[in-house]
C-alpha cells in the first residue's frame, strides 16, 4: 500500500499535468482565435480594396478551402521521344495529329 506521502505526491503531479493542459488549451485556443480574426481582417480589406468585389470574394473563398488551381503549371507532352513544354508547340502536335488522322 502507497504511503501517505506518494500518494499526496501523485496528487500534486496530477493537478499539476491537468493545470499545465488546461494552460496549453487556453493558449492554444487563444492563438487559433487570433490567427481566424486575421484570416477575417485581410479578406476584409482584400475585398474593401477590389474593383470586383464578387471575384475577389470568390477567390478568397478558394484559397481557404484549398480549391484554388494553379494556372503556373505547363503540362508536357512526349513527341516523337521529345518532351514539348511551350504551349504553341503543344497545340501545334495536336492539329498535325488530329488532321492527319483518317
Amino acid at each position: 500500500m502507497p504511503s501517505l506521502r506518494t500518494a499526496v505526491i501523485q496528487k500534486q503531479k496530477c493537478i499539476l499535468l491537468h493545470t499545465v493542459k488546461s494552460y496549453i488549451y487556453k493558449k492554444k485556443t487563444k492563438q487559433t482565435n487570433i490567427v481566424k480574426e486575421a484570416k477575417k481582417q485581410h479578406c476584409s480589406r482584400c475585398i474593401a480594396k477590389s474593383n470586383n468585389k464578387i471575384t475577389t470574394t470568390w477567390n478568397n473563398m478558394k484559397k481557404e478551402t484549398g480549391k484554388v488551381h494553379s494556372l503556373e503549371q505547363v503540362p508536357t507532352l512526349l513527341v516523337n521521344d521529345e518532351k514539348l513544354k511551350d504551349p504553341t508547340y503543344i497545340a501545334n502536335a495536336f492539329n498535325n495529329f488530329f488532321t492527319t488522322i483518317t
